[in-house]
């Protein structure tokens, strides 16, 4: 492999001449978006939902992540010199993947050397960072094998103050010899150095202020935190006859050497808040993980049915809780107060492992003009270990059987109806860095989804998505001590609505609503220890975005978006609330040719009325969220 990586450097170098296509010039989440359920297209997301939220969960925590439809159990940051992006897979959109999710899936799409093409952008913005991208690819640089990769510089200016530097790198290889055989090695690495943090404030009695100083840095400026990340793994398709065989093989390190995390401890009716340091040394996540697929399908007229075959696990490694909280001199929230480093002495870490092994079966129906049926069934094998400096824990040990079930009938050539189920093992959320036990992994948790919808094809490229859901699991969160631990049972249930398409030519449209019944159960709530609705829940959130190219200058485009959230719970008692809020954001496209290269110039405006907010993290834990922020950033094809 290391072979392979040499050739491809001086591939990327030396592209060869032909055919020169856009890699990057053409990319708009907008016009590429196929719902409103989520999308990155090269850095810039769109949708409803993230990774780090689908219905109100998050995806990747419970490990339902994909690279290119395979699983893996990343606990590592991607980099855009590896991925072109990503997409939610959520409702309607799951049908016809195998293996379907409670907390829906995220599925990251690996760069191939499709083209030969060199992109090269640099954008700044009003706050002073400034980000330089190099990514090429070559598609025949050997007979048979190609090549991309990249290189990114980022120099941070943070909203809140704070500076980071980052360097991100990335390396793909595709061995294609024929129509039958494709292999596609990848590596990437990203180094984030002196990453000064986002100060988070907790409410002790007090209210969330309702202004302050988004620029200005209340943390310390010796509190630098590293982070290194690496993903590297091989994916292969090979094609035997009627026979189909994917495999994925991935590994997934994120260590972090040293992490500090700034306190603010704001107390009913006083005007200063309580400061303190709280850092972790050594922190690292270490995964290998892996799936293969192997699949046939059978037509029979209109019919056409597919059977896959799949096992997956995973092997990951942590370690954490070497750590030390220092306290500081009290201050107002917003004024900093820049203090010596103090001597912090770290402690002994806790260490787990957990591994896992599933085998599934899936069918997979198609009747042409009449609908769609998939079925599966899965088999896994669940065992978590923990040792913490006073010794080790019992053994967390889960060997369930997990099934699914989904089916769309097409009432009409345009008009369908869905409806699914699944079950499944996920991992819980981790203890936020806030918590007593911060870090801490509960064993994974039992989830159950039920969902039914319509698609609906108002015009030829306008697609309109309408369903309800409801999710069941465990509810873990902190309570009054700042323990993270179960509070109970929470459920999901609410409707969505997503529309796309183009209604009319130039013009591209994703708007999207979710109206959200989250509540909670158990002994805690009942007791009043804990109240009726989740942390950070947020019973409607709306989004609508658009981008239209003027038919007078094909070349200029002009886009805006809007999201708005309505009220959201902070205490786990719910007594604290933040108001609702709305954001707007406007950009434009220019197309033009630099040096005869198709080249292109965005320029993007977020947050333009500048509405001063406050993200929830945890309960009673926030953070500033960002502010009216000017960026333009040029990108051109060699």
């Amino acid at each position: 492999m290391r072979q392979i990586f040499r050739l491809a450097f001086i591939g990327l170098s030396v592209l060869p001449a032909g055919q020169i296509l856009a890699q990057r010039v053409n990319d708009n989440a907008v016009a590429q978006a196929e719902d409103a359920f989520g999308i990155n297209v090269s850095g810039e997301n769109l949708g409803l939902y993230g990774p780090g939220d689908v219905r109100g969960f998050s995806p990747t925590a419970a490990g339902n992540v994909r690279f290119d439809g395979l699983y893996v159990d990343k606990t590592a940051n991607t980099t855009s010199r590896l991925v072109h992006g990503y997409r939610i897979l959520v409702g309607a959109s799951v049908l016809g993947h195998p293996f379907p999710a409670p907390s829906g899936i995220v599925d990251y799409q690996i760069r191939k050397p499709d083209n030969n093409v060199l992109s090269v952008a640099a954008d700044l913005d009003d706050f002073g960072g400034r980000f330089f991208e190099m990514d090429g690819q070559a598609r025949e640089i050997l007979p048979h094998l190609g090549v991309a990769g990249g290189v990114g510089f980022y120099r941070y200016s943070q909203w809140y103050g704070g500076r980071s530097h980052v360097l991100s790198t990335a390396l793909t290889a595709r061995w294609k010899p024929d129509a039958a055989v494709e292999i596609v090695p990848f590596w990437s690495r990203i180094h984030d150095a002196e990453d000064e943090a986002l100060p988070t404030l907790l409410l002790d009695g007090a209210a969330a202020p309702r202004d302050g100083h988004a620029r200005r840095f209340a943390g310390q400026h010796w509190a630098k935190g590293k982070e290194i990340s690496y993903n590297e793994g091989v994916i292969t398709n090979i094609t035997l006859g009627g026979w189909q065989l994917r495999a994925g093989l991935f590994r997934s390190i994120d260590h972090i050497p040293i992490n500090y995390t700034p306190l603010l401890v704001l107390h009913a009716n006083e005007v200063d808040a309580d400061r303190s340091m709280i850092a972790e040394r050594g922190q690292s996540g270490d995964a290998t993980s892996g799936q293969v697929m192997l699949s046939r399908t059978f037509v029979e007229g209109k019919r056409r049915h597919r059977l896959v075959l799949a096992a997956w696990g995973r092997d990951h490694r942590r370690a954490y809780g070497a750590s030390d909280e220092a306290a500081l001199s009290p201050t107002p929230v917003d004024k900093p107060l820049y203090v010596p480093a103090p001597d912090f002495r770290f402690g002994p870490q806790t260490r787990d492992r957990v591994r896992q092994a599933t085998l599934g079966l899936t069918y997979e129906g198609n009747w042409a003009g009449v609908g769609v049926l998939n079925l599966g069934i899965e088999k896994t094998d669940y065992d978590k270990r923990v040792v913490r400096p006073a010794g080790r824990l019992p053994a967390s040990r889960s060997r369930p059987i997990l099934y699914s079930g989904s089916a769309a009938v097409e009432l009409t050539s345009s008009f369908a109806v869905y409806a699914g189920l699944s079950r499944g093992l996920e991992e819980s959320p981790v203890a936020p860095s806030v918590a007593v036990n911060r870090n801490e992994a509960p064993p994974a948790i039992r989830t159950k989804q039920i969902d039914a919808g319509l698609r609906w094809s108002i015009l030829p490229h306008l697609n309109l998505v309408a369903g309800g859901f409801r999710i069941d699991k465990p509810y873990y969160g902190l309570d009054d001590d700042r323990y993270f631990r179960n509070l109970g049972r929470i459920r999901h249930q609410g409707i969505e609505l997503s529309l796309a398409g183009s209604p009319v030519s130039g013009l591209s449209v994703v708007g999207g609503a979710v109206r959200l019944d989250a509540t909670v159960s158990g002994e805690d709530m009942d007791a009043g220890r804990v109240g009726r609705r989740p942390v950070g829940s947020s019973p409607l959130t709306l989004i609508a975005s658009a981008d239209y190219r003027l038919p007078q200058w094909p070349r200029l485009s002009v886009d805006a978006n809007i999201e708005r959230d309505s009220e959201r719970i902070v205490s786990v008692d719910n007594r604290t609330r933040l108001p609702s809020r709305a954001q707007l954001d406007l950009g434009m496209r220019y197309r033009m040719n630099l040096f005869a290269k198709p080249s292109l110039l965005r320029v993007q405006m977020l947050n333009v009325t500048n509405q001063f907010s406050w993200d929830v993290i945890g309960s009673n834990a926030l953070q500033v969220h960002q502010p009216r922020q000017l960026y333009a950033k040029l990108t051109v094809d060699i």
